[in-house]
């Protein structure tokens, strides 16, 4: 299914929800095929969960296979900082809410694979430490 994102007139936080969702769908959804090796992802999952600085998240040393996931991450986080005037801190917690709300929508749907649910599961919670700490 593809869905049209329209972010006129629309305010801050469904614009970090509409981004949220992209990058979601695009870690997530790719992950169907089960290609992709689980602790790897698991420690990524883990590292953008508590990483918001593009710069960095575009350091991670990662495979070639996952470079579309960590690329991905790092514009949208960058875009969103950039168009809203956020440092990374304060991006921080508004983009882990969205991804949140978005992680806890997708898993209702309930297409997932079992693998790909435990994932989104272990960043949940890696997001509700982040925002708890902040």
């Amino acid at each position: 299914m593809i869905c049209l994102i329209d972010f006129y007139k629309t305010s801050v936080g469904f614009q970090l929800l509409d981004a949220a969702r992209l990058e979601v769908d695009l870690r997530y959804e790719t992950l169907q095929d089960g290609s992709a090796d689980e602790k790897e992802l698991r420690w990524l999952d883990y590292t953008l969960a508590n990483n918001f600085d593009p710069s960095e998240i575009e350091k991670l040393d990662v495979r070639y296979s996952l470079m579309k996931r960590v690329r991905v991450s790092a514009e949208l986080r960058r875009v969103s900082m950039t168009v809203f005037g956020l440092s990374s801190g304060e991006l921080s917690v508004l983009y882990s809410i969205a991804l949140l709300i978005t992680l806890i929508r997708l898993l209702k749907y309930g297409h997932l694979t079992r693998k790909v649910s435990q994932l989104i599961l272990a960043e949940i919670a890696d997001l509700l430490k982040v925002i708890s700490d902040a």
